[in-house]
């Protein structure tokens, strides 16, 4: 099955529906290949793929806070800046949508796997929105 790429509108329409902006904590589940990670599990259960820098421009895009911890290496034409620091790059979300999130994305790769009904409703919002 071939997977589109997902509208920039959309990744943001998305993020500010299911990821509210939260103050910057530098945890491991803030960072930005986390949670680029998490989003790119969940829209591949709908045909749809996006990109780590993608993901770090609309959030850019969005004004959510966003904290580079150094040392930065610099990127080069095969990897960019975004990806090169990804591990090092922390944004500013409430960590409880991601693991709602997760949960949906367990939902789709677990049989059997129930979901409680306020996760459930995200996810009925989801599918709505893509």
């Amino acid at each position: 099955m071939v997977r589109k790429i997902i509208n920039q509108n959309l990744l943001e329409s998305f993020l500010l529906k299911f990821i509210p902006e939260d103050k910057v904590t530098g945890s491991s589940e803030t960072e930005l290949r986390y949670i680029s990670s998490l989003i790119s599990d969940l829209l591949y259960h709908v045909n749809y793929f996006t990109t780590i820098d993608a993901v770090f421009t609309a959030f850019e895009n969005l004004s959510y806070p966003i904290s580079v911890i150094e040392p930065l290496k610099k990127g080069n034409c095969a990897i960019p800046y975004v990806q090169t620091n990804s591990n090092t790059i922390y944004i500013g979300v409430q960590t409880s949508a991601l693991k709602k999130i997760s949960e949906i994305c367990n939902y789709y790769e677990t049989p059997g796997f129930e979901l409680p009904p306020d996760r459930h409703k995200l996810y009925l919002d989801f599918l709505k929105l893509v």
